[in-house]
Formats: structure tokens, sequence, C-alpha cells
């Protein structure tokens, strides 16, 4: 055989012996999954998020090796320009394959609208048209968040790290909102080491929850979406007391949560479910059977009647290493910018995993995504604000606070009027604040709703129950009550407490006095105040650090206080050119506001956190995943522009707090994420990286 003949015979050979690899290099779609938390939601839902980071995978009938060049997404949405996504490299065969955006602008940050996707694997396509992925916004979730520096029968404690800080970044991964929907307002250490807040008390902890709740600004009780209102409140403290309670909240807005605990992330998913009706999943917990039931054999309470016993017979299974329901491996759960595609998992309204076990199921997914519908997110449910009205001139209302023990005594709290443009609509039940003219004429009415049961880990009866809210407040109001219906007879109301309502609003003046011209560090704030009626006289302290800004919002930095002064250290407060100090003080129902002049608090640079790396090292050619989280006092969210991620070999990364870096050079990096916000201050932190 001449060496020509040989060789076409070997090259025969050859392509025999290759033709089966070759042509396991295609595969066929069998289907696209746009995945933002759960590949799989409940009953077939497809509650997609605009804004919310979102991996899209391609499913394959067979594993194969990805050819990049024939590899990618078309991503269309109606009525803007189509883009494309490469597919995630991989070093060996694979049978999904993963197309993540290298930034949130890059996929013109997942904006509301319809959209399409068309997938390419090694030149196999396969398109959703036809099939609706419609993304849709959900209200933001704007949270105050407090250290609390915290008494343990008489043991003052103060939290220790500041893992809290960056906490928000798994709310944003297992909650249908979008990346930039959760602002996480970190304000300075709340000292609640007096002994009425003693932490190993009911009271103790029912104080903190109402001293928290009146950090938020009265105007809120009315509507929570209101200018310089916050949607939730959270609290961290060190430790748990009882050594066994992990969180708890009396209801909105506000949740505890203990620091400490390793799945302290998942914890505060978990009290702010609460909120919107989800029930617990651990054994013995505040069971809500027609929203997220537990596993079948858990027994607990229910959370529509706490008083009754519960358990669900809905098929669930229990996760087998925590007091959870499985989210099994086939509900797809997937943390995008993250871990990846996970296994069974537990849900997090259970109890006694690891943080690595939690993520959230189907039904308190869904139930969330309906709960965040912006049109109707204002009213959750658990002390819920009344409906309101928008007036074009404001009114006067009356902010009221307080408690009800099962004997239906009231203790009160000092209550506020002030002027709003969100009007209560009047409510009637069997407890209401009312009030009325000298004739004792009905002039407004509220419901009270209040709950003797704490939705806490482990849940707890309590003897006072709290309670708050807006009442319309009319000039002819002589007198305000508290009354409840009589049991024995429907048509009669019963008084609980009343007050008259004193004929004139304090006095104020002197607010701040002392002020220089920039004013930094600590500070004693002092005023003036009296009033005609002779009653003691509490306070409620608010800053703003631009008056001449009309956005900018006022800070409350006490409330209820009866001393006419506040220390307060202003190198903890957001920076501005024109701030101020607002004194409001009431005599307990009628109250009135005074201002400083206005002066210069020095701006503050961000702080940034860096998410752990996967591993210190990566392979040549893998794309690296990178996380970090801002913090700053004078912005609530700083722009992906200003948000820049570097490395010492390759050079700008990309810009935003999550990227995909693609081609990495091989050698030993330095990646620094740097933050600079609207005062031109800036912060970073660097991580060490050798590509191999």
């Amino acid at each position: 055989m001449d060496t020509n003949t040989l060789n076409r015979f070997s090259f025969a050979l050859l392509n025999i012996a290759l033709a089966p690899f070759l042509m396991a290099q295609t595969a066929t779609i069998t289907e696209i999954e746009v995945n933002q938390a759960l590949g799989k939601q409940f009953k077939g839902a497809m509650h997609f998020v605009a804004g919310k980071d979102t991996v899209v995978r391609a499913f394959l009938d067979a594993e194969i090796t990805i050819d990049p060049t024939q590899t990618r997404l078309a991503v269309l949405r109606a009525g803007a320009e189509k883009f494309e996504l490469q597919a995630k490299a991989y070093d060996g065969p694979v049978k999904i394959v993963e197309f993540l955006c290298p930034t949130r602008e890059d996929c013109g940050r997942w904006a509301e609208g319809p959209y399409t996707f068309t997938a390419t694997v090694n030149g196999v396509v396969k398109s959703t048209e036809g099939t609706a992925f419609d993304f849709k916004t959900r209200a933001r979730l704007r949270i105050m968040v407090r250290p609390v520096k915290s008494n343990y029968g008489g043991k003052i404690v103060q939290v220790r790290d500041s893992k809290w800080k960056t906490a928000w970044g798994y709310l944003q991964s297992v909650y249908p909102v979008a990346a930039d929907a959760i602002l996480w307002d970190i304000k300075d250490e709340f000292d609640a080491s007096d002994a009425n807040y003693d932490l190993e008390t009911e009271p103790g902890r029912a104080a903190l929850w109402e001293a928290l709740t009146s950090l938020v600004p009265q105007k809120c009780a009315a509507n929570p979406k209101a200018d310089g209102c916050f949607e939730l409140v959270v609290g961290f403290i060190p430790d748990r007391p009882n050594g066994n309670l992990q969180g708890y909240t009396y209801g909105r807005p506000t949740n505890i949560v203990v620091a400490s605990d390793e799945d302290m992330p998942a914890t505060i998913a978990h009290e702010i479910a609460h909120i919107y009706k989800a029930g617990d999943t651990y054994n013995g917990g505040t069971i809500n059977c027609e929203i997220n039931p537990a596993p079948d054999g858990y027994n607990g309470n229910d959370f529509n009647d706490p008083e009754k016993p519960v358990a669900c017979m809905a098929g669930k299974l229990a996760f087998p290493t925590a007091s959870a329901t499985l989210i099994p491996a086939d509900a797809r759960p997937y943390e995008v910018n993250g871990r990846g595609a996970l296994l069974d998992a537990a849900c997090w309204m259970g109890s006694g995993g690891k943080q690595t076990d939690f993520w959230v199921s189907q039904e308190v997914y869904a139930n969330l995504f309906n709960a965040l519908d912006p049109a109707t997110s204002n009213t959750p449910s658990m002390l819920k604000a009344p409906s309101v009205l928008s007036a074009s001139a404001p009114e006067r209302l009356l902010y009221f606070s307080g408690y009800l023990n099962k004997a239906y005594k009231v203790q009160k709290d000092p209550w506020y009027s002030y002027l709003g443009t969100d009007i209560p609509v009047d409510t009637t039940g069997d407890i209401m604040v009312r009030a009325l003219a000298a004739d004792n004429a009905v002039l407004a009415t509220q419901r009270l709703t209040v709950s003797f049961f704490v939705l806490s880990n482990p849940p707890v009866s309590i003897q006072n129950a709290p309670f708050t809210g807006v009442v319309r407040f009319p000039a002819a109001a002589a007198k305000v009550q508290i009354v409840r219906r009589d049991p024995a007879d429907a048509t009669r109301m019963n008084v609980l407490w009343e007050s008259a309502v004193s004929s004139a609003d304090p006095e104020l003046g002197s607010v701040f006095a002392s002020a220089t011209e920039t004013v930094d560090n600590l500070q004693t704030i002092t005023w003036s105040a009296k009033t005609s009626s002779g009653q003691n006289l509490f306070y409620l302290v608010e800053y703003n650090s631009n008056v001449d800004n009309p956005a900018s919002e006022w800070l409350v930095l006490a409330a209820d206080i009866q001393n006419p002064s506040l220390e307060e250290d202003f190198s903890h407060l957001p920076g501005g050119v024109a701030a101020r100090i607002r004194v409001t003080a009431t005599d307990g129902i009628r109250a009135a506001a005074a201002e400083s002049k206005s002066f210069k608090v020095p701006f503050k640079a961000p702080e940034v956190f860096i998410a752990d790396l996967a591993a210190p090292t990566l392979k040549l050619g893998l794309d690296l995943t990178l996380s970090a989280e801002v913090e700053d006092l004078q912005d609530d969210l700083i722009p992906d522009a200003k948000l820049i991620w570097t490395s010492s070999i390759s050079g700008i990364l990309g810009k935003g707090t999550d990227i995909v870096a693609k081609k990495l050079a091989a050698g030993d990096h330095v990646i620094t994420f740097t933050a600079t916000n609207s005062a031109g201050l800036s912060a970073s932190q660097s991580v060490k990286l050798t590509v191999r």
C-alpha cells in the first residue's frame, strides 16, 4: 500500500472513530428556565420581578462540551433593543447551560415588561416565543436598621461584630424584590441599656419593640410609603433572650433579630415574612396552613387564631436536619450571583438548621410576590395601616399608641397631633379610638387591632398587646377616648380610657441655639418649651441633613423623652450643607414643633464589603462571580457608574455591586471594589485571587 493510500485509509479510520464523539457535541434543548430564586414556582406560577438578578438556564437531553462560539442567549424585551449573553464558562461536559449578566447594566437592569428568550447551544436553537415571561415591578422595602445596646437581666451587652450590616444581601436573594429595592438604612446604635428594656422579661422585650417603632415618623402609621417613611425596622440584639429566643415581632413595622446567630440572615427573612402572613414551619410554631403549610405531623398554634391548636395535612415533608418544610431540589432553588443551583433546602420559616440549609419555599415566595404588589403593599396585615385618602390641603391628625391588656386596661403612650395630607378613612370595630366634640358627638373613629400572641421563635403569649395608628383629629375635638363594644349589648360602647383635649398647643423656642456654622462630633441639643395646660411634656427630636432640598427627609433621633435636651453624635449622621434640628412637644394629645437655624455637618465616606470568594484560586478561562455591598449615610443608593471593580492585572472588570468577570489573565490578582458617593467621597476594599 502506497503512502497516499495509507494516509487516506488512516484518515477514514480516524473519522469513523471520532464520529460518535463529534455527534455528541450537539444536543436538543429540552427546556429554557428563567430563575430568580426558584426555577419551579408554586402551582406553575410565572412570578418574575423587574430589576431582580436573573439566570436563564438551557436544559439539554445529553451532556456535551460547550463551544462558546456557537452558544449564546438572545433576550428581547418588548419595545427595547435585543441583547445577547454569553454562556457561563465550563471546564467539562454539561447538561445545563447557564447565562448570567456580566453586570446589571448589560441586561438593562431587567426592566419591566414581557421577555422572549432564544437560546443557542452549539448551534441548536430553542425559543420561548409564545410563553409569557412578564417581569413586574414589586414594592421596595425601606428598612431602618439599628444595632441595640441591650440589657439582659442587668448585664449590658453590645452587638459584637458587623455581619448584620450586610445581612440584607440574603434578603435580596430570597425575596421577590429588585436588586435596588431593599434600602438597608443603617442608623446609630440604639441605647436600650435601661432596666425598662430588660430582654429577659416580656415587658422589656415589648418596650424595646415599642421604642424602635417610635423611631419611625408618626405620619408613617397612616401611609408607610410616604416620603421619609420606613416600611420596616430591624433591631439587632447581641444574644438570645432566655437563651432560646431567636427573634420576635409584635407586628408591623418592627422586627427584633439576634445578631450573633449563625443563621441570622434567614431569621431576618423569617421575621419580616410574618408581617406578610407567612406562618412558621417548625414543630410547635405559629402555623398558617392556608399560605405555607408546615410538614405533616407537625403541631402548633393557628396563625389566624393563636389560641387554637393546628396541624396541616398538605403532604409536606420535613427537611432531615432542621425543623422546617423541605424545599426539594426539583423546585430548582438557585442563588443568583452566589452559590448557583442548590440541592434540597429547608424553608427559612422553619428553625434549627444552618444558614446554608435555608432558602425560600414556593408557597412563601408566591405569597410575598402578591403581598408586595405596589398597589396594595402599604397595608400588609399585622397592625396594618388604615386606608387613606390624599388631601390637597393638610388636615389635623392624631397619632396614637399604647398597650391594652387582657382585662382591657389601657396603658397610653404620649400621643402627637400633626398636620398631614394622608387622611385615614374612618373605621369601626369592637375596640376603637375616637374623637368627640364638646356635646359628645363622635367626630372620627379608628378601629384598634391587637394580638396577645407574639410571633417569635419560639412563639409566646403576652399579657399586654401593643396598638398604634392614626385617627382624624378635627379642630372641634374636645376629648378623645378608647372604647370597647359591650359584649352583652352591641349597641353600647364602654369607655376604657378618655382625656380632655387642652385648649392650646405647647409653645417651643430656642431649638439648638448653640449650633455653630459647622456641627460635628458629640453635641448637646437643647430647647425651651411650656404649655398652658400645666401637663408634663414629651418630646420628639428629628434631624434633616439638607432642608433646602425638598427630597431630604427627617430622621427621628429620639422619641417620647421628657427632658428638654438630647446628646447626639453628629459624626454618625448624614452630612449636609443646610442641616436642621426639629423638636416636637406634646402634652399627650396636642403637639407643636419648632426648628433650629441651619448649619453644616461634614459628609461621610461610604462603607464597602466584598463577599468572600468561592475559592482563593481560579482556573484560567473560567468565570469569576464578584459581589459587594455598600452602605452610605448620604445616599440611599449609589449608581452603578460609581461602583467600580478593578484588577491589578486585568484593569477595570465591571461596574455595580454584582458582576461576572470573564477571561481573567493568569497571575496573582488584587481585586478591588471602590464606591464613590454623591459627596465625592470614596471607600475601597480588596481581596486576593490567583488565576492558574
